[in-house]
């Protein structure tokens, strides 16, 4: 398949967009569910980092309409998963995202940006900030999954970014026994793109890194720098060299962010399941659709019946 577009046109949630102000206002929160969770046909959970083996989540990012509540009423329970996305100065409308998330069965994966710049993070400039993050997480009650800086690719020097994530593993994993630390990256650079980017060049190391992240689009005609003849993405171009190399760095690996598009949609009406099965062949640990139009190329929100059914139908496997 061909490459998609340069790094600036990934999509990314209004909080996170490049060269952008992070919002002075606390981003949506969901309210507290008023049901008990459904278990979904999937094994539970229990290990205290909330990472399934055997088995994945399917989850999503959800910043559109219909908003999480109402999606959740049609999928029937509610998600397994919720990626969430909060600038240096939210950390407490981070925390409460978080509580929410789980007092309603969902584990909670949430990126921060940082308060300072990477190599001053490196450097242990914002060591107050993350401790005081990690402490919070460590008393939330559950499992939760955090990134810092995800997709950094063109951000700056991203050495520093490497230094960064060396630098503040060891905080988070002292400090916590129910956090993850991840790292998530552009799934095109990592695997096919620049050598600055390449994956073995941007890892921070096995021992620092629980959940390696990677953001993964079909863009099959989505018009992406003009084009409209992107075909159809097959998802083992990416998870059959990802699930070896996981599997020779002993670390664990999950989709962060993945769509695809409404035409994609109608050629293969069941592609994202296809993508699912595909991941836990390979010993992935979750999938979190991309429900949102926010900074993108084209809709990849769950807005039309053929994608809202494949998602549909995809929930009940997902374990919990």
């Amino acid at each position: 398949t061909s490459a998609p577009a340069p790094r600036s046109s990934t999509p990314q949630p209004t909080a996170t967009q490049k060269s952008s102000t992070p919002p002075s206002t606390p981003p949506t929160t969901v309210p507290p569910s008023t049901k008990t969770p459904t278990p979904a046909a999937g094994s539970c959970v229990s290990n205290a980092m909330g990472i399934p083996s055997p088995g994945a989540y399917a989850g999503a990012v959800v910043t559109g309409k219909p908003d999480l509540p109402s999606l959740e009423k049609h999928l029937g329970q509610e998600l397994a998963i919720h990626r969430t996305y909060f600038a240096a100065s939210q950390v407490d409308y981070a925390i409460k995202s978080v509580k929410t998330d789980l007092a309603a069965g969902r584990l909670p994966w949430v990126s921060f940006k940082m308060p300072y710049s990477w190599a001053d993070m490196a450097a242990g400039r914002g060591d107050s900030w993350v401790n005081g993050i990690a402490d919070r997480l460590a008393a939330v009650g559950g499992p939760v999954w955090l990134a810092f800086h995800h997709e950094p690719e063109g951000d700056g020097n991203i050495q520093d970014w490497v230094r960064m994530q060396q630098h503040l593993a060891p905080i988070i994993h002292a400090r916590t026994n129910n956090v993850a630390f991840t790292v998530i990256y552009t799934g095109w650079d990592a695997l096919f793109g620049p050598s600055q980017y390449r994956l073995d060049t941007v890892w921070p190391g096995d021992q620092y890194v629980d959940i390696a992240g990677f953001d993964i689009y079909n863009d099959y005609m989505s018009g992406r720098n003009g084009n409209y003849n992107i075909p159809m993405l097959d998802p083992m171009k990416y998870f059959g060299i990802i699930g070896p190399w996981a599997r020779a760095h002993h670390v664990d690996w999950a989709v962060a962010e993945t769509g695809y598009t409404a035409q994609a949609a109608q050629v293969n009406p069941k592609w994202l399941q296809g993508e699912y099965n595909d991941l836990v062949a390979q010993g992935g640990k979750a999938l979190t659709y991309f429900d949102s139009t926010l900074n993108s190329i084209t809709d990849w929100s769950l807005s039309d019946a053929t994608r809202l059914n494949d998602f549909t139908a995809l929930t009940p496997q997902s374990e919990r």
